[in-house]
């Protein structure tokens, strides 16, 4: 095994050499490991809030695709104070799965709002093939894909244009409706 020795019959694994090739092949060269640590540290806090309270930020999400270590965490949880989270507006429907959608599913979407998966300008989002990494991983649904981070910023200005040119039967699919929460009912025969 890479990055450890054996001492008296025991495996010694090197948790620095470790780290540090994690690190450096899962993050950007120059990432700070307590930084990384705190972005995780908000996401748990964006989830306990979601789940607690509902969305807490409709634009936020986790900057990097793989978490930090334990040990990571644990160094910067004793100084960490949660991010306030913007409490915006949730986005249209439409610009929301325009986020999600891999090319495959373009079928989905309304002409007005394909012309950006189509745009070589904004090919970037749209990759017609990606990678996943199945490091550590067995089975395939545990692996990661390697996506770009859109940018919401791009998307938005783009949809923004295009928003008033959907067809109007389309129109009434990219409306946020109200919310139904459903329960089980009691079955006496049981």
């Amino acid at each position: 095994m890479r990055n450890s020795t054996r001492v008296n019959g025991l495996t010694v694994i090197d948790m620095d050499a470790v780290a540090d090739e994690y690190y450096g092949t899962k993050f950007a060269n120059g990432s700070d490991r307590n930084t990384i640590a705190r972005h995780y540290l908000d996401g748990i806090i964006w989830v306990m809030n979601y789940y607690e309270a509902g969305m807490p930020d409709w634009l936020w999400c986790y900057p990097h695709l793989f978490g930090p270590f334990i040990r990571d965490l644990a160094d910067a949880a004793p100084a960490f104070k949660p991010r306030r989270f913007d409490h915006n507006e949730p986005v249209d429907p439409m610009l929301q799965l325009m986020m999600v959608l891999p090319p495959s599913d373009q079928r989905e979407m309304v002409p007005p709002v394909l012309h950006m998966m189509n745009n070589p300008e904004h090919k970037k989002y749209f990759p017609d093939r990606v990678e996943i990494d199945m490091s550590g991983k067995k089975k395939d649904w545990e692996g990661i894909p390697i996506v770009p981070f859109v940018s919401i910023t791009d998307f938005c200005r783009f949809y923004t244009a295009r928003k008033k040119m959907i067809p109007i039967a389309d129109a009434r699919r990219n409306i946020r409706g109200k919310t139904f929460v459903y329960t089980a009912g009691t079955c006496s025969s049981l």
